[in-house]
């Protein structure tokens, strides 16, 4: 999600994310989903690090 906002992707599922989120999130649709992407990529990390704890 971060690489497509950053890049703004003509990648199908993405463009269709982008449809149905630009009506809450107008311009800043690109930038709403960089800011998701690092935020999944970063829990994933942390995850993978052990430092979130799975049970």
């Amino acid at each position: 999600m971060f690489i497509c906002g950053r890049l703004q992707s003509d990648f199908i599922i993405y463009r269709l994310m982008v449809a149905r989120s630009k009506m809450l999130w107008g311009k800043n649709v690109h930038k709403f989903y960089q800011v998701a992407g690092a935020m999944v990529t970063v829990f994933g990390i942390l995850l993978a690090l052990g430092y979130i704890p799975t049970r």
